[in-house]
C-alpha cells in the first residue's frame, strides 16, 4: 500500500487542530486583558517618607531610611536596600567625583535602571559607585582599564537624592560577563 505524504500531513494537522480546540474548551486561555499585568511597566519610584526599615520594596528589603522633604523636590534623603540585583551597564574605572577623587563606578543601562528603586521625582541617569572599590578593580579592572560593558550582580544598594553633588552606592557581588 502506497503512502501519500501530503495526506498524512493533512490528517496530522486535523488531529492536532481537534486536540487544540478540545483543550481550549476545557482549559480556556486567558484573554489579553487578563495578561495586562505583564504589559505594565513596573513603577520603581517611592516616597522615602512612606518606607520603614524591614519593609520590602521591589523585592528588596529596606534596611535604613533617612527622609526629609523640600517643597520643590518632594521627598529627599537616602534609603538603603538589601537584596541582590543583576544589572547591565558600563563600568567606569575612573569616575571623577568632586574634589578630583576617582573611584570605580557603574552607569546602569536605561532598561536595567527600572530594576532599581528611585525617589519620586528623581529622573537623573542611574549610576552608582562601588562601596567595595578594591573588589571592583580586581574583578572589572583597575585605573588603567577603559570603560567597558558588563553584567554584574550587586547588593546593598543605597540611593541618595538631595539637591547637591551626591551619588548612589552598591556592593559588587560578582561579575557575570564583561566586554
Amino acid at each position: 500500500m502506497r503512502q501519500h505524504p501530503t495526506a498524512i500531513a493533512l490528517f496530522s494537522l486535523l488531529c492536532l487542530g481537534s486536540t487544540a480546540a478540545f483543550a481550549a474548551k476545557t482549559h480556556p486561555s486567558p484573554q489579553l486583558k487578563d495578561l495586562s499585568f505583564e504589559l505594565k511597566a513596573v513603577d520603581n519610584h517611592f516616597d522615602p517618607r512612606q518606607l520603614q526599615p524591614g519593609e520590602e520594596f521591589m523585592g528588596l528589603e529596606v534596611v535604613s531610611v533617612q527622609a526629609d522633604s523640600l517643597p520643590e523636590y518632594g521627598g529627599i534623603g537616602r534609603v538603603k536596600f538589601r537584596g541582590q540585583i543583576a544589572l547591565t551597564g558600563t563600568y567606569e574605572p575612573n569616575h571623577q567625583l568632586p574634589g578630583n577623587t576617582k573611584i570605580p563606578c557603574f552607569v546602569v543601562d536605561e532598561a536595567a535602571a527600572k530594576q532599581l528603586p528611585r525617589f519620586q521625582g528623581d529622573d537623573r541617569q542611574v549610576w552608582f559607585c562601588f562601596n567595595n572599590p578594591e573588589v571592583a578593580k580586581q574583578q572589572l579592572g583597575g585605573e588603567d582599564t577603559q570603560p567597558k560593558k558588563a553584567i554584574i550582580v550587586i547588593d546593598d544598594y543605597e540611593t541618595v537624592y538631595y539637591p547637591s553633588d551626591v551619588f548612589d552606592t552598591a556592593t559588587l557581588v560578582r561579575v557575570i560577563t564583561q566586554e
